[in-house]
């Protein structure tokens, strides 16, 4: 799958304790692909406080979920991730209906920072390991998913880099309401 390099933030008032932080990319679905979308398919979630910072994978227009993990609940949840062809990393993981959670501590700090700067990401999971699927971040596809976001983002919202990104959760951690 193609994806651009930035992350897409959307102010969401519901979660007023926490900004998520998206990536996208374009999934074509039926007949000539008349019924495509495009996917937010990783989010970098940043709580306010001292919760942990996760990323989840959402699988949803990927996979059907209910048939690698039937419970919709997976607490321990195998896995492998290659990130840009050269170094294979596994993080504790857990699986929630069709999201696979990862979440930056102390332990995974390292490997949690080359996921979200990785321009290739390859995702192994399953209780068998038998699901795969491959993530590529294009820098020609930035341009383009930014402005066509942008326009359906219905109140506002910005793109920024990994580390600009990064920053910005740091602030928003520190703040208060």
């Amino acid at each position: 799958m193609i994806t651009h390099n930035n992350w897409g933030v959307i102010p969401t008032p519901q979660f007023k304790d926490k900004r998520i932080y998206r990536r996208y990319t374009f999934v074509e679905k039926g007949e000539n692909g008349k019924d495509s979308t495009i996917a937010n398919f990783m989010l970098l979630t940043c709580p306010r406080g001292t919760k942990q910072v996760h990323i989840s994978f959402e699988l949803t227009h990927f996979f059907d979920m209910a048939s690698v993990y039937p419970s919709g609940f997976e607490p321990a949840a195998k896995n492998r991730i290659l990130i840009n062809d050269t170094q294979a990393v596994t993080m504790p993981a857990e699986v929630i209906s069709s999201e696979i959670f990862f979440d930056r501590t102390p332990e995974t700090q390292e490997d949690f920072d080359a996921v979200l700067t990785a321009s290739k990401l390859t995702l192994v999971f399953g209780k068998e390991m038998q699901n795969r699927i491959t993530f590529v971040s294009n820098p020609k596809s930035t341009e383009g998913y930014t402005k066509l976001l942008l326009e359906h983002f219905p109140n506002g919202g910005k793109f920024m880099t990994t580390s600009d990104g990064m920053r910005d959760c740091d602030r928003f951690r520190k703040s208060r309401r």
